[in-house]
């Protein structure tokens, strides 16, 4: 039928992605572009096509709840947990794992099914809506849309971040060059700081600071999406496709460093 041709479409996708999370499967890389990212970057595409798989299915399919296969579900779930404790940690201990939290809510739904059958009533579609549910009022429910944001984007006050303004007054335009803090945190937090994160390739950005570089290194090096870290190596680098090292002697020139 159409319905189960449109779930079949959606469980293909998920597998294809899923077989390129676990197993070395080149083609993929080559064939889908997906080697121009990490595996863990289609963790959440994976996620949102078993969503939409299972939200279809329940909408569309004639599927049975009961108490046998909700069974069947959690043994999995236990399985994979037990299965990620001792071989994929560095030690062999059982470690509490996120993936254990959907027991709570199939507990719950397996005695709403078994409360069903024996009250004769059809309450399996609703007792799955709740169970969708449950999750968002735990996660959500004390969240208020209406609160003042002043403490999310408020500047900490802390020894380090004075450490960083008194470095930043050393210089007109408050320049800093300092290593340990990745990503745009400290653009975010309101430093002008070299370490940053390249989000629309601008290769002539860069051109001022190493006149000396060839064009085409140049382009190979900053024409692309990266994070920008420091280095003691007297020239740029590319430690990693999304990833760039400026070296710190040069840029003490522009900005303010630590000694």
């Amino acid at each position: 039928t159409r319905d189960l041709r449109a779930l079949v479409v959606l469980v293909a996708a998920w597998a294809l992605i899923t077989a390129w999370q676990v197993l070395p499967v080149s083609p993929l890389s080559y064939l889908l572009g997906l080697g121009l990212g990490n595996e863990r970057r289609t963790l959440f595409a994976t996620g949102a096509l078993l969503l939409i798989a299972s939200g279809y299915a329940v909408d569309r399919l004639p599927i049975r709840v009961t108490p046998l296969r909700l069974a069947a579900f959690a043994s999995i779930v236990v399985v994979a947990w037990l299965a990620a404790s001792y071989d994929l940690q560095p030690t062999d201990e059982l470690v509490f794992r996120d993936e254990l939290v959907v027991l709570i809510p199939l507990a719950a739904l397996t005695l709403l099914v078994v409360a069903a059958r024996r009250q004769a009533a059809p309450m399996w579609q609703g007792a799955v809506f709740l169970v969708a549910l449950l999750p968002t009022v735990i996660g959500w429910g004390l969240f208020n849309p209406l609160q003042s944001t002043e403490v999310m984007f408020r500047k900490p006050d802390t020894e380090f971040t004075r450490e960083l303004d008194a470095l930043a007054a050393t210089r007109p335009d408050g320049a800093i060059a300092v290593s340990g803090v990745t990503g745009a945190v400290l653009n975010g937090v309101g430093y002008r700081s070299v370490t940053h994160v390249i989000v629309a390739p601008s290769p002539e950005v860069f051109r001022p600071y190493f006149p000396e570089v060839s064009e085409e290194v140049l382009n190979e090096v900053f024409n692309r999406y990266a994070h920008v870290a420091l280095t003691t190596k007297s020239h740029p680098g590319l430690p990693a496709p999304d990833l760039i090292y400026l070296p710190i002697e040069r840029m003490a020139a522009f900005a303010a460093t630590r000694p």
